[in-house]
């Protein structure tokens, strides 16, 4: 009798009994309902923070906080798969040795590569936003001089970029929204344009701006 490939068999005693179908299993599993409820519920916060984003020029500490889940989605995805990627490399290399060294050293440092950009992003994207929290409150504060702007047009979104030079010389970037950019260029296209300098507040870890006054210098 033709025996369904998608089916468990349980041998008891040396007889065949019952086949339970493996595919329903699976589909109707709540750790597979779990994830892929979780999948959609990343995919919609991030094209609510890439909106945002596109149609404020802005929206920095939205997009981090709306995208942690993503951001943890994707720091396991590329650490397991770099460490399970190799291990396989290296069971294929030992069990039948048609993989070469050369192949296991090159998988090896694949597998680096993908670990180390799953930590940078687990760090980048969940860890600093989550450290920022008690910052919320109180920012942290700072005075910048030479105050200039950049626009960097990518797709249909825009960065606008505020860079200045602390009192202690360092040269720092921030990340802004349009509003802002157009104070900023109304202050150096003004009657007096001079030495725009501007006070920031912002989160520390991830580097999201809270807000900013500007003014030329007398």
């Amino acid at each position: 009798m033709k025996k369904d490939f998608n089916t468990l068999k349980t041998n008891i005693s040396g007889n065949e009994t019952a086949s339970v179908p493996l595919d329903g299993h699976l589909k109707g599993s709540p750790l597979r309902i779990l994830l892929l409820a979780y999948m959609a519920i990343s995919f919609v916060l991030v094209l609510i923070s890439i909106g945002v984003h596109t149609l404020t020029q802005g929206g920095g500490l939205w997009m981090s906080y709306l995208f942690i889940p993503a951001a943890l989605g994707f720091a396991v995805l590329m650490a397991a798969g770099g460490i399970l990627f190799f291990r396989q490399m290296t069971e294929r290399s030992g069990k039948e040795g048609a993989v070469s060294k050369t192949a296991v050293g090159i998988s090896a440092i694949i597998a680096v590569v993908l670990v180390f950009f799953g930590v940078y992003i687990f760090w980048t994207g969940i860890v600093n936003p989550l450290r920022d929290i008690p910052y919320l409150s109180e920012p942290a504060v700072i005075r910048l001089d030479q105050v200039s702007f950049e626009c960097d047009n990518w797709s249909d979104s825009t960065t606008i970029t505020l860079s200045g030079v602390t009192d202690q010389g360092r040269k720092m970037d921030f990340a802004i929204d349009e509003g802002t950019y157009d104070q900023g260029m109304a202050l150096k296209k003004g009657e007096n344009p001079g030495n725009i300098q501007a006070q920031v507040s912002y989160l520390p870890n991830s580097g999201n701006v809270m807000s900013v006054e500007m003014w030329v210098e007398e």
